[in-house]
């Protein structure tokens, strides 16, 4: 029914179609062809698609990863639709200033349009980012999230504790990131790098490990090997399986 829809012209059939080619849902996995469908339902002005190939240009799904094309779709994204999860990815880059100009201000207006639209993970950013002891508000809405079983609530809840009792080892850079299969590593080992004086994206540190199969978990030992190429000594202490 998607493919008939497609064939009429229909954006959302287009979108729904990419989908299930990029993840291998009812057809061959094939992100080339994902994209394709993505690329013209979002000419049709469908947000989702947008949405979706700024999460492929994100992820290097079928391409190199491209964080500044990432930040184009999304922004068209926030202009044609509703969904708050481009409004919060988009507050994210400029927050990091991965490929586009750093810039808090940007990236807190992304946040609070984000808040606007319904998302309690920029709920959470708001109020981690603002660099100054939570109100008791702002506080009782990030545990009434973490009661929940809100995982970035959660882990707002220890980086506010770690902060007040001013722990050396934390790192005020950013407490979570837009998310896409193993960027965990990534993510965290590009925070901690930067910390260090590194000035690199999570997409220079992708390109110097080798290359994980999605969805299969982070390989750490990867991360304390790019490390030791850009002359910062690492080793893992502890792996909780």
């Amino acid at each position: 029914m998607f493919e008939q829809g497609a064939a009429a012209g229909d954006a959302a059939c287009r979108d729904f179609l990419g989908f299930l080619f990029l993840e291998g849902h009812g057809r061959k996995q094939n992100p080339s062809t994902a994209l394709d469908y993505f690329r013209k339902a979002a000419e049709l002005g469908n947000d989702q698609a947008c949405r979706n190939l700024g999460n492929m240009y994100f992820g290097g799904r079928g391409m190199d990863p491209d964080s500044a094309q990432a930040a184009a779709w999304w922004k068209k994204s926030v202009e044609l639709g509703k969904d708050p999860r481009p409004a919060f990815s988009l507050g994210q880059l400029h927050g990091l200033g991965s490929g586009v100009p750093q810039n808090a201000e940007l990236a807190w207006e992304y946040w609070n349009e984000a808040k606007r639209r319904g998302s309690d993970n920029a709920v959470v950013a708001l109020v981690v980012h603002e660099g100054k002891a939570p109100t008791t508000a702002d506080l009782e809405v990030i545990q009434a999230l973490a009661a929940e079983g809100h995982v970035t609530a959660r882990g707002a809840l220890k980086f506010l504790e770690l902060r007040q009792c001013g722990a050396k080892t934390l790192i005020p850079d950013t407490s979570f990131v837009h998310q896409a299969h193993n960027f965990c590593a990534l993510a965290s080992s590009t925070m901690l790098l930067r910390h260090q004086g590194v000035n690199v994206s999570q997409f220079d540190v992708a390109r110097m490990r080798s290359v994980n199969l999605w969805s299969h978990g982070s390989r750490w030992d990867e991360m304390v090997s790019v490390a030791g190429k850009l002359r910062r000594k690492w080793k893992t202490k502890s792996f909780a399986m």
